[in-house]
This record gives C-alpha cells, sequence and structure tokens, in this order.
C-alpha cells in the first residue's frame, strides 16, 4: 500500500468503516442481471483466512454468496503436467548456470 492508499486507509478506519484490500473472489460475472462471485481452488487448496473474512463481508455487505469451485481431476492433470513443465525449465537453467553436464533424457527435459 503506498502513502496515499495508507493515508485514506487510516481515515476510513478512523470513521468507522471495515476496509478491506485482499482476499476478492477469482471472477464476478454477471448474466441476465445474475450476479455470482467464483471463486476457484484446486482439490487441495483451501480458503485463506482473508479471503473467508471478504466473502463474509460480502455476503453481509451486499447479499452475494461466494461459489467455491474446485478444479476437477482433468483440469489437476493439466495443472499437474504445467508445473512439471516449469520444473523442468527451472533445471535446466540452474544446470546451464551451474555448468552441470546432466545427459538430457535423465530428467526428461
Amino acid at each position: 500500500m503506498n502513502k496515499n492508499e495508507q493515508r485514506i486507509y487510516d481515515a476510513l478506519r478512523k470513521d468507522g468503516y471495515e476496509v478491506f484490500r485482499g482476499g476478492w473472489p477469482d471472477f464476478l460475472t454477471i448474466k441476465d442481471g445474475v450476479v455470482r462471485l467464483i471463486e476457484l481452488k484446486t482439490p487441495f487448496d483451501k480458503i485463506s483466512a482473508r479471503q473467508a473474512k471478504m466473502h463474509e463481508a460480502l455476503k453481509r455487505g451486499l447479499g452475494l454468496d461466494v461459489e467455491i469451485m474446485r478444479i476437477e481431476t482433468v483440469d489437476k492433470i493439466n495443472w499437474d503436467i504445467a508445473l512439471v513443465k516449469k520444473l523442468r525449465k527451472c533445471l535446466h537453467k540452474t544446470i546451464v548456470q551451474k555448468g552441470l553436464l546432466i545427459e538430457r533424457g535423465a530428467y526428461g527435459a
């Protein structure tokens, strides 16, 4: 938070407002006048304390529920593949930077 934001934040709090800066849902959707708030989580992710506080405030202040959507198995597999590819690139970069020689097939790159 920069100095100006901090000043405004402090003034609002001093004036009795609850002020929220983090924990917003991943998606706000509107279709046919219906608003949906969606929080996307992998099968093992949990809602953080900051998110729980924001979700409660959205319900209390605006009457909006936040839907928690879990990534299904197929999406998790794609997520895992993307993570493996990222790790391979990182490993390859480290190997090159450190001047190590590892056979190409040894780590699957």
